[in-house]
Formats: C-alpha cells, structure tokens, sequence
C-alpha cells in the first residue's frame, strides 16, 4: 500500500489523539505502581519514533 501525505497525516493525527486520551486518563494514576511508569515511556517513546518513521517515509520533513 503506497503511504500518501493524506494517509500519514490521518494516521499521525490519530496516534496524537490516542496518545492525548492516554495521557489524560492517567491523570491521578500512581506512577511507580507496578513499574507502570517505566512500561509507559517506553509505549510513548516507540509510538513516537514511528510516528517520525511514518511522517519520514511519506516525504515529510
């Protein structure tokens, strides 16, 4: 499937919309609970290396 500036940009404006309601959701959350915290960054951090990937292969800079 060739990637189009249209589909990367809807698929990069639903990962940040995924990500924000993560993020809110886990206002309150005790962080160190069972090295949730730890396990989080490490989801965000892949999340947005691949958005760099994607918005990359798409030929956006």
């Amino acid at each position: 499937m060739e990637l189009t500036r249209r589909n990367v940009e809807n698929v990069v404006e639903s990962m940040d919309v995924a990500m924000r309601t993560l993020r809110e959701a886990m206002v309150g959350m005790p962080d160190k609970e069972m090295g949730f915290k730890r396990a989080h960054e490490n989801a965000a951090r892949d999340a947005a290396h691949f958005m760099v990937l994607l918005t990359e292969t798409a030929g956006h800079r």
